[in-house]
C-alpha cells in the first residue's frame, strides 16, 4: 500500500445537502478523492448547488437514497451503512454515516475502512477506459457485476469474457439482492421509529 492509500484511509469525506437535496458543501478530502479517482467533475464548486440525485445512477439506488434521507430527516437519527467504492487497483471497503443537521440539511460522512489491493487491475472500473457496445450491471453498493443472473467480482472469468480487446463493457448501475436486503435491514430501526 502506498503513502497516498494509507493517508486516504485516515480521511473523512464529507458532503452536505439542504432540505431539497442540493449539495451545499464538500470538504477538501472529498475534493482530493474526486480528483485522484479521475472524477474532477465531482470536486468542489462543480457540484455545489446541484442535486445529489444528479450523481446517483439507477432507479433502485435512487429509491434507496430517498428512503435513507427520508428516514434520517423524519427520525432525527444518524444512519450508517457499508459499501464499496472500488478502483481499478483495489477494493475499497467504506463506511457511510448519514446524519441530520438543522433546517432539513443532511451530512454524508464516508471513510475507507480497509483497502485490498488487486493482483491485477480491474480495468472495468477505470473511468477513462474505452468502452464496447456490451453493457453489464454493477451493484452500486458491493461493486459485483451481474453476469448470467449471478453477481460476481470484477475479476471473475465470467466477467472477463465480456472484454473486447482493450475495450471494457459499459456499466449500468443496479443493486444486488444481498445489498438491498442488508441496506433495508440497516435502516429498518429508523423506519420503525417514524411508523410509531
Amino acid at each position: 500500500m502506498n503513502l497516498r492509500s494509507i493517508l486516504s484511509l485516515q480521511q473523512v469525506f464529507r458532503l452536505q445537502v439542504d432540505k431539497e437535496n442540493n449539495i451545499t458543501f464538500v470538504n477538501a478530502a472529498w475534493e482530493r478523492f474526486a480528483v485522484e479517482n479521475d472524477a474532477p467533475e465531482l470536486a468542489g464548486q462543480q457540484v455545489i448547488g446541484t442535486n445529489i440525485f444528479d450523481y446517483i445512477a439507477g432507479t433502485d439506488d435512487r429509491k434507496m437514497h430517498s428512503l435513507l434521507l427520508d428516514a434520517v430527516r423524519r427520525t432525527g437519527r444518524t444512519a450508517e451503512y457499508r459499501f464499496r467504492c472500488d478502483s481499478p487497483e483495489g477494493r475499497r471497503y467504506m463506511v457511510m454515516t448519514v446524519s441530520p443537521l438543522r433546517s432539513g440539511k443532511v451530512e454524508y460522512r464516508s471513510r475507507i475502512e480497509r483497502f485490498e489491493k488487486r493482483g491485477s487491475p480491474a480495468l472495468i472500473f477505470a473511468r477513462n477506459s474505452a468502452r464496447s457496445e456490451a453493457t453489464l450491471t454493477a451493484c452500486s453498493w458491493c461493486r459485483r457485476i451481474l453476469v448470467d443472473r449471478e453477481w460476481l467480482e470484477a475479476d471473475h472469468l465470467k466477467v472477463l469474457r465480456f472484454l473486447n480487446g482493450n475495450r471494457m463493457p459499459q456499466l449500468s448501475s443496479g443493486i444486488c439482492e444481498d445489498c438491498r436486503n442488508r441496506f433495508l435491514e440497516d435502516i429498518r430501526p429508523l423506519h420503525e421509529v417514524f411508523r410509531r
